[in-house]
């Protein structure tokens, strides 16, 4: 969801908590929001101290702010995810899936019924 439309949300279901709809006189509009805030999603997360240090250096190194420092780690991971993902899907969607013989589905179904579970 974009901080846009989160933003939608929230006035809407502020307005309707007071009988109102978007619009009518005395629900809540955008005042109060700037659009810095639409512009990227503010989050809050814990990481070690340690991590934290090693980013703060490395931003300073690389002469950029810590949000665009994690915001291109965590691109970079997302991506090299996605194409991991999307080569096992190569790999194994051309291997066929090879049919079981109905005696040893039963022979099988019949081992784990009589396992102690």
């Amino acid at each position: 969801m974009s901080a846009r439309s989160c933003i939608q949300q929230d006035l809407q279901v502020r307005a309707s908590s007071r009988g109102l709809a978007l619009g009518d006189p005395g629900a809540p509009d955008n005042v109060g929001y700037t659009e810095v805030i639409l512009l990227g999603v503010k989050t809050a997360v814990s990481i070690p101290d340690d991590v934290f240090e090693q980013a703060e250096r490395l931003a300073r190194e690389r002469n950029v702010s810590r949000s665009q420092l994690y915001a291109e780690a965590l691109r970079q991971l997302v991506d090299s995810d996605a194409r991991i993902t999307a080569q096992l899907d190569h790999l194994y969607g051309d291997l066929a899936v090879p049919e079981v013989d109905g005696a040893v589905d039963a022979v099988a179904l019949r081992i784990l019924s009589d396992a102690d579970w």
